[in-house]
This record gives structure tokens, sequence and C-alpha cells, in this order.
């Protein structure tokens, strides 16, 4: 006996995508919980996306951006966490049409790749030398001094790009400084550029501590989205770095390694130079007296938090640190004491 053919399920039979919502007042309130379910669905096992939008469709809510995660029902303790994240907002439905769009969104990523990913891609001839420098970071304990002396050996420590790579919007170039040849002018009687290096402590630091080292894509600063790309650098040794010049993790939690070490570093090597001659400088202008006064480093050379102390002219019953001049007070302690030879 023939059966009857299955009537279609209608679309509103049809299984809905699993998915969990929130939405926020503002993009930078939705901020943080994105990246952090950005990071949960990175380190957790499951099959998931996250999504930050602003509303498309008419509600009388006053919060119009969301943070979705949408896939695959995760197991009972990714979920939970998964919600802990999204109370930060006001936990939220979607419309079916909106849920659709972004489930079939995912699907297309999963296929082709994330749309970033087109727009991303590292350079391999660079790649391979910011490798080889976050290795050798590590080689050397975290010495950045040393690091920087090896690197300034070579005059050109990044090639320079292909005519037809160079010509490309947004190209990155690690915080790196031109390498230009004089002699030689391109078709715009502009210097030929031979290629890049580092020439400061702040830019290898930079160099060292970038999160697309690690494979992910960021823009302004934030990380929008994890494992865009294969990583370029060993992630232990990218970890390594991080934990040792980086105020914060990549979630943006504070790093107490790096604010305790840096706090050891500046009583160790940037206490109060001494004053030799301190109480014993007259002025012949009985109005001012010639105290020494610490003040702040600046410049590309100066580690954070650096102090110098230097002789000033302040006038009497002042007691202001500022001064528009000063002499650093080794130089004068040391002229002293070269008369004393």
């Amino acid at each position: 006996m023939s059966r009857p053919p299955e009537t279609p399920r209608s679309k509103e039979q049809e299984p809905q995508p699993y998915y969990l919502a929130s939405r926020f007042p503002t993009k930078r309130a939705a901020e943080q919980p994105y990246v952090s379910a950005e990071a949960t669905i990175h380190e957790m096992d499951c099959d998931l996306s996250a999504y930050r939008f602003m509303r498309q469709w008419h509600e009388s809510n006053t919060n119009p951006w969301y943070v979705l995660v949408i896939g695959v029902k995760p197991e009972p303790a990714v979920e939970e966490r998964i919600k802990t994240v999204l109370s930060q907002g006001e936990l939220a439905s979607v419309p079916q049409e909106a849920v659709e769009r972004l489930y079939a969104r995912r699907l297309e990523e999963i296929q082709k790749g994330p749309w970033v990913e087109h727009h991303y891609t590292p350079y391999m001839p660079h790649a391979e030398r910011i490798n080889w420098v976050t290795r050798r970071f590590r080689e050397l304990t975290g010495n950045v001094n040393v690091l920087l002396a090896e690197v300034s050996r070579t005059p050109i420590f990044l090639p320079a790009f292909p005519p037809d790579i160079a010509a490309l919007p947004y190209i990155s170039r690690y915080a790196a400084t031109k390498v230009l040849a004089p002699d030689l002018l391109d078709e715009d009687g502009k210097p030929i550029i031979l290629g890049y290096t580092i020439l400061s402590r702040q830019g290898l630091k930079n160099t060292l501590t970038r999160p697309e080292n690690i494979g992910h894509w960021v823009v302004n600063d934030q990380i929008v989205r994890f494992n865009n790309h294969l990583p370029i650098v060993d992630e232990g040794d990218f970890l390594y770095a991080i934990e040792r010049l980086s105020p914060t993790y990549l979630d943006g939690t504070l790093n107490p390694f790096f604010a305790t070490k840096r706090s050891f570093y500046l009583k160790q090597h940037y206490a109060q130079s001494p004053a030799v001659l301190q109480n014993h400088l007259v002025s012949l202008d009985a109005d001012f007296t010639i105290p020494p006064r610490t003040y702040a480093k600046k410049g590309e050379d100066a580690e954070e938090g650096e102090t110098g102390t230097g002789y000033g002219f302040i006038p009497r019953g002042c007691s202001t640190n500022s001064l528009k001049y000063r002499i650093a007070t080794e130089e004068v302690d040391g002229f002293f004491f070269y008369l004393l030879k």
C-alpha cells in the first residue's frame, strides 16, 4: 500500500538555529562582551560564532546594539559561561529573519572563510623575520636591549614589498622605519624603499606583542576576530612576550606579572639620582636657591617611569618642582669632582 507523500514542513515548523543574544546601549558597551564571547568560543570545545551588530528592525527598546552567539547548541558548561558573558547586557530575543540572516552568514564563513580573512594575509618574508625576533626574545630571556642591538646589526630587517603588494591599501609594516635609497628614485621622484628596520625599544615591543602575530584580526586596537588567519609565531613565544611586555592580556585584563616587574625595575634602576652638592651651591642672586629637583625623563630613549635629577634656580620660599631650565646633577657633581683630582 503506497503512502501519501509527506506534507512539507512550514517555515515555522523548521528547527531554528540555536542562539543567545544580549543588547546594549552603545557599540562601546557591547565591545567587551563581544570580545569575551569570541575568547570563550576560541578556548572551549564548541561550534559557535559571535557577532556584534546594530539593530536593523523597529523596536521600542533604547538598547540598539546586540551581541549574538549562534551555531550548534553547546555543552551546559559552555552555555553557562556564554550566558555569564552576555549578562553584562540585557538578554534578549532576535526576530527570526535576523537570526536566519546571521546563520546564513555563519554557514558562508564556514565554507569560504571569514570576510576579513581575504583582507588580512601575512606577508611571509616579513612573517619569517617576526617569527625569528619573537623566538630570539625568549632565547635572550626577555632582554629587549640585547635583542634591539642584534636587530640593529641588520640594516634592512624587513625586506621591501614587491610593487604589486606595496600598491595595496592598508599595508601594515609592524611600526617599522623605512630604509631609503637616497640615490635611487622611483617614477614619482621619491627615494626607493629598500626595506624596513626597527630603531627603538618601543617599536620592538610593539612588534613582539601584536595580536596579529598569533592569528587575530585587530581594528582600532581592538581584537574583532580570533583565529582570523594562521599564526606566524609560536604561541608559547608570543605569550612569553605578552607576559613581559604588555600591561594587559589579550582579553583586556591586567597583567600582574608586568606590573610587579615594572615596579621592581623602577625601584632598582630609577631611584632618585644623588645630588652630592645639595645645600652647597649658592646663587650670586640672594633671592634664589639652587636645590635639586627630580623630573620625569621624556623622549624615545626614556623608559616608562624613568626619572632624572637636576639643579635649578628657584625663588626663595617657592616649593615648586617645575623648572624651565635645569642641569643634571651628575654633570655638575662630576665637574666638581674633576676639579678635585
